[in-house]
């Protein structure tokens, strides 16, 4: 614990819970200037093990070590293979069609790489990390991988001494969303289900609520990868990769881990030995479990790892003086759209839905991590309270700008909320903020202020959303005489590209207090117009009662594959949803009619933004305020005169023939590009083909 604690502190507190990349900081260690594929093939005589794997499977399950077939082979022999020879003992394996790694071989215990592991130093990183026999080596051919997964044990570095590979990490927080699996069994090991080689976010949809960083590592850099983060790494750019890492065990924490970890084993190899041969559950055991789940005295051996954990002590872990310095630029990797990572839609397939639940299945779900975590197995001294809580790194986003916020698990939410008042600048009791999806009001009562993250289960990672309500005594939301002789309500034009009702609905909030000049223009901002596609799809997702297949017009899967691409329309459930998510009723305005929809009115709420639709076309309504310059998009719903300003206006702009007649528009399905004549016509065509996704046509 202590060599861990001296590494972390060498960290700004800041970074400590983050990947952290150090670009070149190993290229002067022997490895990097002596390990050609000419010097491991010499240096290196004796066999490893190598997994084979298809390059072509990527839209099916991960490729699992456990069904995988194994070649024993020297080092010499994979170079001599790469070259193009299909000579033994690869001969079954055409390079162009298959890819070969030998992972997890740990150095001091595998004869052929004891003699190279000194080329190692990891006590030059850190002079705390003296011993090298705890080095694992890793060298793969291209497109090599293994399955997401993430480390029960510990923190991780790894060194890339040659080739490339493309690590793909989500933080603790995403655990939810990367459907956790303990089939196949590794112990240490949680697997995602999804195989991260084509990612399927139609059969896993969860997977959009993601916060994945990546970073290509090259030749001499040094990635340190943070307890339980999740990651999928594969070799890329056609080469061969060679990677040494280690593992640093926390006894104070890990202790606790391995009474679930075997608690986890006790509970697979009691499922399987009960399971109906025909289900063949330890197949999905790795040869290490297969092998342990066949001895005589597992079940002891087991029951005396809890018990011997949960009696080990550790003694006090003092603070360190400040006293390291790092001796290199560490870097956060940074966070990537979740958008860019995913492949087309056309590359997917959705497997056939079977309704019958398999052995595996249910013997899955008993092994699950929540499941696990259900019995109360650990007792004092393990189990005592954590006076200072863990370390709870959030991410806050205001009008004003996106803050980092550093707390604990034990941090109330009224040290939250006093946190976000001294970021944003917003009066402590016009705060407003919520977490999670569907975003959830957090409780700033002075009751609610006094429970802790933890309790709310607010973890690092999370985004907490802050507001300042606008309060209805303010001049932005009566309208006084003076004022009214100074504003009109004008259309603000929103650009035609599919995101209009997405970016009108975001131009009018992210104004709350009028303070946007009246010249500013109504802009699409791609990537907000996305997340806010991606809030849309997450509640659809969590609400199967509310929106239903009858509601949505179309199975749940279709509607949440089809609103989140770019050229999607929205409309009144996506006006439903966005009028929540705001808590501030949306009244669209008809042009054609002249017809007021007001969604939200139910609920009450106390303020309104107002849309013109003129049949296929959202526009943002605002008052122009000529005595200050500025525009008002938020109104408050005692306000009735600015319904009837809406009115006036959508006349205005319905004489001068500025709508579209969906009964005659020209239309055009965006799938097959059929041309289409009216909302009649669209009907038809989604009833016969199944597409529903359609477009304005050009009038020739």
């Amino acid at each position: 614990q202590n060599v861990v604690d001296q590494i972390l502190q060498v960290f700004p507190d800041s970074y400590r819970n983050f990947p952290l990349v150090a670009r070149k900081a190993a290229c002067h260690w022997p490895a990097l200037q002596k390990w050609t594929p000419d010097y491991l093939a010499e240096k290196v005589r004796g066999k490893l093990k190598f997994r084979m794997g298809r390059k072509t499977l990527g839209s099916t399950p991960p490729q699992w070590e456990c069904d995988a077939e194994y070649v024993l082979a020297s080092i010499a022999d994979l170079f001599t293979w790469c070259r193009g020879s299909n000579s033994l003992p690869f001969a079954k394996y055409p390079f162009g069609d298959w890819w070969a790694y030998a992972s997890y071989l740990h150095m001091s215990a595998t004869p052929a790489l004891s003699e190279i592991q000194e080329d190692v130093p990891w006590e030059s990183l850190f002079p705390c990390l003296s011993n090298s026999s705890q080095s694992t080596f890793w060298l793969g051919t291209d497109q090599s991988h293994t399955p997401c997964h993430y480390d029960t044990y510990g923190i991780n570095f790894v060194l890339q001494v040659r080739g490339k590979k493309r690590w793909t990490l989500f933080p603790p927080s995403d655990t939810p969303f990367l459907y956790p699996t303990r089939l196949p069994l590794e112990e240490s090991t949680v697997f995602s289900r999804i195989n991260f080689v084509c990612p399927n976010f139609i059969q896993y949809p969860l997977l959009l609520n993601t916060h994945p960083r990546v970073i290509v590592l090259e030749p001499g850099d040094v990635l340190f990868v943070p307890r339980h983060w999740w990651h999928f790494v594969e070799t890329i750019d056609g080469d061969t990769s060679c990677a040494i890492n280690v593992w640093l065990d926390q006894p104070m924490i890990d202790n606790k881990v391995r009474c679930k970890e075997a608690l986890t084993q006790i509970a697979c190899f009691s499922l399987a030995k009960c399971a109906p041969s025909t289900s063949n559950i330890l197949s999905r055991l790795h040869s290490t479990e297969r092998a342990f789940a066949g001895s005589q005295n597992w079940f002891t051996c087991l029951v005396d790892c809890i018990n011997t954990s949960r009696s080990t002590t550790h003694p006090h872990s003092y603070p360190l003086p400040v006293t390291l310095e790092p001796s290199h630029n560490w870097e956060i990797v940074s966070e990537t759209d979740i958008v860019e990572i995913l492949p087309g839609s056309d590359k997917l397939v959705l497997p056939p839905k079977d309704s019958m639940v398999s052995v595996e299945n249910i013997v899955a779900a008993f092994l699950h991590p929540d499941v696990i975590d259900l019995p109360s197995v650990i007792t004092s001294p393990l189990n005592c309270e954590n006076k200072k809580g863990d370390p709870v790194v959030l991410r806050c986003k205001s009008l004003s700008g996106q803050y980092v916020l550093e707390l604990s698990s034990v941090s109330t939410v009224e040290e939250l909320a006093t946190k976000v008042v001294a970021y944003t600048g917003i009066e402590r009791d016009a705060l407003s903020l919520r977490f999670g999806f569907p975003p959830k009001r957090i409780d700033l009562s002075p009751e609610g202020a006094k429970l802790t993250l933890s309790e709310l289960k607010i973890s690092s990672g999370d985004c907490i959303t802050a507001d300042g309500a606008v309060s209805t005594e303010t001049p932005q939301t009566q309208t006084t005489s003076s004022q009214a002789l100074h504003s009109r309500l004008v259309r603000k034009v929103a650009p035609s590209d599919n995101c209009c009702l997405f970016t009108s609905v975001n131009f009018c909030v992210s104004n709350r207090d009028s303070s946007r000049s009246i010249e500013a223009p109504v802009v699409t901002d791609a990537d907000e117009v996305q997340e806010t596609r991606m809030l849309i799809a997450n509640i659809v997702l969590s609400d199967p009662a509310t929106f239903n297949e009858g509601i949505l017009g179309m199975p749940v899967e279709n509607y949440i594959h089809g609103i989140i691409q770019p050229h999607r329309w929205g409309g009144g459930i996506e006006v439903s949803i966005l009028s929540a998510v705001h808590e501030v009723e949306i009244d669209v305005v008809d042009v054609l009619t002249g017809r007021i929809d007001r969604f939200g009115e139910d609920k009450s709420y106390s303020h309104r933004i107002l849309l013109l639709y003129d049949g296929i076309h959202y526009d943002p309504l605002a008052a122009e305020h000529t005595d200050t310059g500025t525009l008002q998009t938020i109104f408050s719903t005692s306000q009735d005169s600015v319904l009837v300003e809406a009115q006036v206006l959508a006349n205005d702009v319905k004489r001068a023939g500025q709508f579209t007649d969906l009964t005659n528009c020209n239309l055009m399905c965006s799938i097959c590009r059929s041309p289409l004549r009216g909302q009649q016509g669209a009907q038809q065509h989604a009833k016969s083909t199944g597409h529903t996704q359609f477009q304005e046509r050009s009038r020739f």
